[in-house]
């Protein structure tokens, strides 16, 4: 079972932050996954979860993404 998050990080310049994206086991607590990007889009989140799996080698296996 992994969790998800957006965690919005400000840099130095006023009113531009970037989202960091991070997968994490619930078991393990392990990152499985962590992207940052300027935009927060359905797209992006989706490629994570791609990546992830297919790092982690759970492509094909059952997985519950709360």
């Amino acid at each position: 079972m992994w969790t998800w998050d957006i965690t919005w990080l400000n840099i130095y310049t006023r009113r531009v932050y970037f989202k960091l994206y991070t997968i994490i086991d619930i078991y393990s607590r392990k990152i499985v996954g962590w992207e940052f990007w300027t935009e927060e889009t359905g797209e992006l989140a989706a490629d994570l979860v791609e990546r992830a799996t297919l790092t982690e080698n759970t492509k094909g296996k059952p997985l519950v993404l709360h």
